[in-house]
């Protein structure tokens, strides 16, 4: 209550928010119990729009509340007055992981390299709990649990972690591995899936209809960068046609690149959701965009010897 009452001393119009954990319960509007178990304050201005804090969470950032309490009904408490209200929730920009993959294809075909991942919002808060009262190896434990979901044929050198301390900072997570890849070779040439190592994503929404909402954790932006730069002797021969597909759900993205001075192969893996609730109704659109997610460890980069390698070969 300290915040709630400095808020009033300065002449703020605060108020006290009591809402759930839409993670473990549901409101009930008809019930009459007790059903509130989380308290946040409203600063509303004069026309009657709220900003909620959460000022008990130091793993939040300003003006954020948990993903759980996010698109929750909340009652706010006034002077003289009472009244429910939908506490609104974060947009999917507001809760970004940006991966940045770099790696060296050896000769053995295996990828070499450093793992960036940076996030913010949401995304980070998940973490940051996860990791409050964790001694070092536990933390290490953790972050290693993570990639592994992530990337599950990874082979971890190092791991470290930065920005646990700061809400307001993009939480940083940096990987030194080796992964084997996925590729078939035929002579002079190879055939390359770059996005086989991500861990494989069975479609949750398989069945033809649905008959209750669908509810996300939290909506969420996610880009995933793969650098692979190749041995001197190849060079890249055919890429993929890039892959769009987006409705009112969101967005899924694959597109492919490659700098033959370089030799370098680029890919960049996009998906969005653009909110964590959905109508029954809107089912259809939800299990298109999650089936498009499947097809980005399926597509192939053809590799082939360069010709000056190749007349020496012979």
């Amino acid at each position: 209550l300290l915040f709630y009452d400095m808020l009033r001393e300065m002449n703020f119009n605060a108020k006290m928010v009591y809402t759930i954990d839409r993670d473990e319960s549901h409101f009930y509007d008809q019930v009459k119990m007790p059903q509130f178990d989380y308290s946040l304050v409203a600063v509303g201005d004069s026309q009657g729009n709220f900003v909620f804090f959460d000022p008990g969470d130091k793993y939040l950032p300003i003006k954020r509340i948990a993903w759980y309490n996010e698109g929750t009904k909340g009652l706010i408490v006034g002077d003289m007055n009472r009244q429910f209200i939908s506490l609104n929730c974060s947009k999917s920009n507001q809760n970004q992981v940006m991966r940045f993959q770099d790696f060296q294809l050896d000769d053995d075909l295996t990828l070499i390299g450093r793992i960036t991942e940076k996030s913010n919002g949401q995304a980070a808060y998940v973490i940051r709990q996860n990791l409050s009262s964790s001694s070092e190896q536990e933390r290490l434990d953790f972050l290693k649990k993570y990639l592994l979901d992530l990337y599950p044929e990874t082979q971890i050198d190092s791991i470290s972690i930065n920005g646990l301390q700061d809400p307001e900072e993009n939480l940083v997570i940096e990987a030194h591995r080796k992964i084997p890849t996925s590729v078939i070779q035929m002579g002079n040439h190879i055939l390359l899936k770059p996005m086989a190592f991500i861990a494989e994503q069975e479609n949750p929404f398989s069945a033809a209809e649905r008959k209750f909402p669908i509810i996300f954790d939290y909506a969420k932006e996610l880009t995933e960068i793969v650098r692979i730069t190749l041995p001197p002797e190849w060079q890249v021969e055919a890429l993929p046609e890039p892959i769009t597909f987006s409705n009112n759900v969101g967005l899924c993205q694959i597109t492919f690149e490659s700098f033959e001075q370089s030799n370098l192969l680029n890919v960049q893996y996009r998906f969005i959701l653009n909110s964590p609730f959905w109508k029954a109704e809107s089912y259809a659109d939800v299990r298109n965009l999650f089936e498009y997610r499947q097809t980005i460890e399926d597509q192939i980069v053809s590799l082939k010897i360069k010709e000056d390698k190749e007349d020496t070969a012979q």
